[in-house]
């Protein structure tokens, strides 16, 4: 018996315990603590096996130091650095390896919760309402989706309901690495600081997001990359052959291109450059025949801020420079692409933490006298359904 029907039973037990009449009350209490205690017991036996799974060999969650790792990785020192030694011990242990040349090992979900949450947050995707699933202990996975529903029909009386099937299909996901590097210090990793702790995984957090990103929106399946929105079927474009105007018209053009198709629902937001946003609050409107819309008054106060614009076009704008700007789309060469979507039907797999590697050997760090500092995430990115996306290559000249 599982959680939910455990607590359902439970749920019954007290409701009918508190509609009983005196001489039941005392057999319906022992029923109740007897489900209570199998539901704490249920609970307690799987937080045990995340436990286990997570991080062998360690049972309490602490405040794992990524300064203190990377310096035992590079250094060999590992003072003051008890539980980063044993994530350490227990990851070779658990993989039945020994150390690479590098000294890498994997720190599980648990410990880097920080960094994840922090990679996460520096994503334009999180901005948007991306969804995020942890897929630690799996490999290969596949997510279920419908690709066709079940049709109504009108009917006379005593007519058969004609069978219409659901149709489903699966979205398929793997592990795909992607990998940011720096170069540290030694003085600086031999600080124990948490301004200092907090600076490498912002670095390292940023690379790992921007890299992210751009594939989740522009990847195109080659090399073991995602494939991103813009290459998958389904999703839908305004489709000018020399560009698309900059235009509020054509913002709101995108939205119709989901209505059309049912699609707008779930996380609706636009992303693109900041150029191509500066660019839209700066439309002007013709007030007068013969005035010229260059003459004319802006649709918007060109000095609202980032939240009030969104409340004038209904729905977030997130930015990033990683979208590519200065492209061409027929005769135009300063094409931007612009996005909006339903975010939530974009799915990013994250697998079994973060893996960091540290050394004082390669890329000119011995000669330096710095380390070289890498941080490994697995990755992948699907699509549910290509149509609730939609896309422009807005002209900014």
């Amino acid at each position: 018996m599982d959680k939910k029907e455990l607590q359902a039973l439970l749920d019954a037990a007290v409701e009918k315990q508190a509609s009983s009449s005196a001489e039941s009350q005392k057999a319906m209490q022992e029923e109740i603590t007897g489900l209570t205690d199998e539901l704490k017991a249920l609970e307690l036996k799987h937080e045990e096996a995340s436990k286990k799974w997570a991080l062998p060999g360690i049972e309490e969650e602490k405040n794992f130091s990524f300064t203190k790792a990377l310096r035992g990785l590079a250094l060999g020192v590992w003072d003051d650095a008890g539980l980063e030694k044993e994530v350490f011990d227990a990851s070779q242990k658990a993989l039945a390896t020994t150390p690479d040349s590098n000294g890498g090992f994997t720190v599980p979900t648990e410990l880097a919760k920080q960094m994840i949450e922090l990679l996460r947050a520096e994503t334009v995707l999180d901005q948007v309402g991306a969804t995020w699933i942890d897929l630690n202990g799996h490999g290969q996975i596949e997510i279920p989706k419908m690709t066709g529903g079940a049709t109504a029909n009108w009917l006379d009386e005593n007519v058969d309901i004609p069978a219409t099937s659901q149709t489903f299909g699966n979205l398929l996901m793997s592990p795909k690495m992607v990998a940011a590097r720096s170069v540290s210090s030694r003085r600086l990793l031999m600080q124990s600081n948490q301004s200092i702790e907090g600076m490498i995984r912002a670095d390292l957090a940023k690379s790992l997001a921007l890299a992210i990103d751009e594939k989740a929106f522009f990847g195109d399946g080659t090399g073991n990359t995602p494939v991103g929105i813009i290459n998958q079927a389904g999703v839908q474009t305004l489709g000018g052959v020399n560009g698309d105007a900059v235009s509020w018209n054509n913002m709101d053009e995108l939205q119709g291109l989901l209505e059309d198709v049912d699609a707008m629902r779930g996380n609706l937001a636009y992303a693109g450059n900041p150029k191509l946003w500066r660019k839209l609050k700066r439309q002007t409107v013709e007030q007068f025949s013969g005035q010229g819309a260059e003459n004319g008054q802006p649709y918007v106060n060109p000095i609202m801020n980032d939240a009030q614009i969104a409340e004038f076009l209904g729905y977030k704008f997130g930015k990033s420079t990683y979208f590519p700007t200065g492209q061409t789309t027929g005769s135009s060469s300063t094409t931007t692409p612009g996005f909006f979507g339903n975010f939530s039907d974009l799915i990013l797999g994250m697998w079994n933490g973060i893996t960091l590697e540290a050394t004082t050997v390669g890329g000119g760090a011995f000669n330096a006298h710095q380390v070289n500092i890498k941080a490994v995430a697995e990755v992948d990115v699907a699509v549910r359904h290509g149509k609730s996306f939609a896309y422009g290559n807005f002209d900014l000249a």
